[in-house]
């Protein structure tokens, strides 16, 4: 990453965390009350990535078997597109599935404690969070909260529920969504165009 780019992506962070801070204080308003949290850590890919891959090949197993999966492979192949991730899944041993399958209990547990007094936890929508609810599942909702000045794109917030949480989860999503009103607005679409230009 060139100087450039890193002083753009803080840019972007820092206009993206007033965003979120305003969430927060939005729920605050509506009478909702916050507390800290910290996610647990997530475990190195290798540990839990044959859990992952194997499940991901097996949903598009289709594509394989049909031969169709070359569809999705890059101009260069390499063994980090999808399709060559699914052919290697195949090749998996069990017990790399089953010891994979091990950590994400681990993970789902250490999840479920950190939710035991909460019914929902609000984080950012680009964050580990992503990486974690993909593999033990927790129910995730994304919204929108605000446009970016800079290119006027749409930026948006994630709300977390517990494992079969779903409904208090969408509750508040949703009164968060009709108290704001982001979804009932569009980008400008003019703006975002002149700023992709000016980038090109």
């Amino acid at each position: 990453m060139t100087p450039a780019q890193r002083a753009e992506f803080a840019a972007r962070r820092a206009e993206q965390a007033k965003f979120d801070q305003a969430v927060l204080d939005e729920l605050r308003g509506m009478g909702v009350t916050l507390h800290p949290v910290t996610l647990p850590p997530m475990p190195p890919f290798a540990s839990y990535g044959p859990a992952v891959n194997c499940e991901a090949a097996a949903a598009f197993s289709g594509l394989i078997a049909s031969g169709r999966a070359r569809l999705m492979e890059p101009p260069v192949k390499n063994s980090s597109d999808w399709p060559s991730i699914f052919r290697v899944a195949h090749l998996y041993p069990a017990v790399d599935y089953l010891n994979a399958d091990r950590i994400r209990l681990e993970l789902m547990y250490q999840m479920e404690a950190m939710f035991a007094p909460y019914d929902v936890v609000v984080v950012p929508t680009s964050g580990p969070q992503l990486a974690i609810t993909n593999l033990t599942g927790h129910p995730a909702c994304i919204v929108p909260n605000g446009f970016r000045a800079s290119d006027g794109t749409p930026t948006s917030i994630t709300f977390l529920g517990k494992l079969c949480g779903e409904e208090k989860l969408c509750l508040l999503a949703r009164a968060y969504q009709n108290k704001t009103g982001f979804h009932l607005r569009h980008p400008d679409v003019d703006k975002e165009l002149a700023a992709m230009k000016a980038k090109a």
